[in-house]
């Protein structure tokens, strides 16, 4: 067979190049169908709403805890990149729980939150890992694990390897509106994820007792699911998980045992009468996507769980 001209050959070599540089565009830059999203990182949703004003206590916080399944094993070394030149780690932001009085009136209305106590940042360190972070009153009251004192000393202890995602907050006391705080999440396949709900008394006394602080008033929602270990993609609930009291008209009165990998978000809601510690209730609400939004997934480089 007659060789190329040599000009035609060049032609055809600068073609070849162009299409293999763009094919490779296209695999690194997401412009090909199946790599314009990864799957895994689509945020899981996380919605808390709190009504009414809070009337004999400081407000509610909350942790959001989880580590990756996928991005992060063995790599706990990754929140040395949190801390800048001057030794300033951006992780143990957090606000203050506290509500101070402004007059000498002891009514509910004496009352205002530090302003740093309503937000924290995205990426922050947990609240209530001791009693006096989070419940102060009533005294004799002893918080632990699951009931009223953060698990996220215990999650580092377990997991020493990986690197653990917190988001926290306050909802403060005193607003004459609802409270709505939405959340997304950095990753979507867990290792493990927990949600802790807590009640702030720093500041008032509720005079509710310690057993009933125990039982539902310090941590009135807590909920943990760890990734199978059989392989499965499922994920399955930790046995002290719980809405320690839900409404009769909560979607949901306990959290499912096995958690559909297909679950889009996740809404959290916590109501009062009349503001009062002791009127506390929850409700939990699960939302799964749509086999119509399965196949907008499917088109990321990784595919929608079968």
């Amino acid at each position: 067979m007659p060789s190329l001209p040599k000009t035609l050959a060049m032609i055809v070599l600068s073609a070849s190049t162009l299409f293999s540089s763009g094919l490779m565009a296209d695999q690194k830059y997401g412009f090909a169908e199946k790599t314009k999203c990864i799957k895994p990182y689509m945020p899981l949703i996380i919605n808390f709403k709190v009504d009414d004003y809070l009337n004999n206590f400081a407000g509610i916080a909350y942790n959001i805890i989880y580590i990756g399944a996928d991005d992060n094993n063995g790599r706990a070394d990754l929140n040395s990149l949190y801390t800048n030149s001057e030794g300033h780690d951006y992780l143990s932001q957090g606000g203050n729980v506290y509500r101070y009085a402004k007059t000498e009136i002891k009514d509910s209305y004496s009352y205002v939150n530090a302003p740093g106590g309503t937000m924290m940042s995205y990426l922050s360190k947990p609240v209530c890992l001791e009693k006096k972070d989070c419940h102060v009153y009533p005294s004799n009251f002893q918080p632990t694990t699951d009931h009223g004192i953060s698990k996220y000393n215990d999650l580092k202890r377990y997991y020493p390897n990986d690197f653990i995602y917190v988001h926290s907050g306050l909802f403060p006391t005193l607003h004459e509106g609802n409270l709505d705080t939405t959340i997304f999440t950095l990753v979507r396949k867990f290792k493990v994820l927990r949600i802790e709900i807590f009640t702030v008394t720093n500041g008032e006394n509720v005079f509710d007792s310690a057993k009933w602080m125990g039982d539902i008033g310090a941590e009135p929602i807590v909920m943990e699911y760890r990734a199978s270990q059989s392989g499965d993609e499922y994920y399955y609930l930790d046995g002290a998980s719980g809405l320690r009291r839900p409404t009769s008209t909560s979607p949901l009165k306990a959290f499912p045992n096995h958690l559909d990998p297909s679950i889009q978000a996740m809404d959290f809601k916590l109501k009062f009468k009349e503001g009062v510690l002791g009127e506390i209730y929850s409700e939990a609400q699960f939302y799964y996507f749509s086999d119509a939004q399965k196949e907008t997934l499917n088109k990321c480089s990784t595919p929608w769980h079968k």
